[in-house]
Protein backbone atom coordinates (compact mmCIF):
# COMPACT_ATOMS: atom_id res chain seq x y z
CA UNK A 1 0.00 0.00 0.00
CA UNK A 2 1.14 3.56 -0.39
CA UNK A 3 -0.28 6.59 0.42
CA UNK A 4 -0.24 10.16 -0.74
CA UNK A 5 -1.36 13.24 0.70
CA UNK A 6 -3.41 16.26 -1.34
CA UNK A 7 -4.81 18.97 0.34
CA UNK A 8 -8.55 17.08 0.74
CA UNK A 9 -7.67 13.43 0.16
CA UNK A 10 -5.18 10.61 1.62
CA UNK A 11 -4.89 8.57 -1.75
CA UNK A 12 -4.75 4.69 -1.14
CA UNK A 13 -3.25 1.99 -3.74
CA UNK A 14 -3.48 -1.41 -3.05
CA UNK A 15 -3.32 -4.69 -5.09
CA UNK A 16 -5.65 -8.06 -4.76
CA UNK A 17 -4.30 -11.26 -5.33
CA UNK A 18 -4.69 -10.89 -8.85
CA UNK A 19 -2.49 -7.93 -9.23
CA UNK A 20 -5.77 -5.65 -10.11
CA UNK A 21 -5.36 -2.16 -8.75
CA UNK A 22 -7.78 -0.63 -5.96
CA UNK A 23 -7.30 3.24 -5.86
CA UNK A 24 -9.14 4.98 -2.50
CA UNK A 25 -9.26 8.39 -1.82
CA UNK A 26 -10.21 9.46 1.84
CA UNK A 27 -11.49 13.03 2.52
CA UNK A 28 -9.06 13.90 5.52
CA UNK A 29 -12.34 15.93 6.84
CA UNK A 30 -14.85 13.05 6.79
CA UNK A 31 -13.66 9.75 6.61
CA UNK A 32 -16.90 8.34 6.07
CA UNK A 33 -16.61 10.20 2.43
CA UNK A 34 -14.57 7.79 0.33
CA UNK A 35 -14.10 6.97 -3.27
CA UNK A 36 -12.68 4.04 -4.51
CA UNK A 37 -11.67 3.33 -8.66
CA UNK A 38 -11.10 -0.51 -9.20
CA UNK A 39 -8.42 -1.46 -12.31
CA UNK A 40 -8.40 -4.60 -14.05
CA UNK A 41 -4.65 -6.05 -13.53
CA UNK A 42 -4.59 -6.32 -17.70
CA UNK A 43 -5.07 -2.40 -17.96
CA UNK A 44 -2.34 -1.50 -15.02
CA UNK A 45 0.71 -1.56 -16.78
CA UNK A 46 -0.23 0.58 -19.53
CA UNK A 47 -2.21 3.23 -16.98
CA UNK A 48 1.09 3.11 -15.07
CA UNK A 49 2.53 3.65 -18.12
CA UNK A 50 0.82 6.64 -18.87
CA UNK A 51 2.02 8.19 -15.24
CA UNK A 52 5.57 7.26 -15.94
CA UNK A 53 5.12 4.24 -13.56
CA UNK A 54 4.68 6.52 -10.89
CA UNK A 55 1.57 6.13 -8.37
CA UNK A 56 1.93 9.52 -6.87
CA UNK A 57 2.08 10.85 -10.76
CA UNK A 58 -1.34 9.21 -10.93
CA UNK A 59 -2.68 10.39 -7.50
CA UNK A 60 -2.25 14.28 -9.02
CA UNK A 61 -5.08 13.75 -11.67
CA UNK A 62 -7.42 12.13 -9.70
CA UNK A 63 -10.36 14.76 -9.07
CA UNK A 64 -13.48 15.11 -7.52
CA UNK A 65 -16.38 15.74 -10.22
CA UNK A 66 -20.34 15.72 -9.38
CA UNK A 67 -19.87 14.00 -6.30
CA UNK A 68 -17.38 11.11 -8.24
CA UNK A 69 -13.73 10.40 -8.38
CA UNK A 70 -12.62 10.37 -11.48
CA UNK A 71 -8.69 9.80 -13.48
CA UNK A 72 -7.97 12.59 -15.26
CA UNK A 73 -6.42 11.73 -18.87
CA UNK A 74 -2.66 13.05 -18.10
CA UNK A 75 -2.68 14.01 -22.41
CA UNK A 76 -5.53 15.95 -22.19
CA UNK A 77 -5.54 18.06 -18.96
CA UNK A 78 -2.48 20.02 -17.64
CA UNK A 79 -0.92 18.84 -13.71
CA UNK A 80 -2.38 20.16 -10.99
Amino acid sequence: MLCTDDMQFTVQFTSNEKLDLKIEAINKADRNDTYTIDIESKKVPQLLSVFDGSFKNLAQFLQKVDDKMVLANPNYVSTP
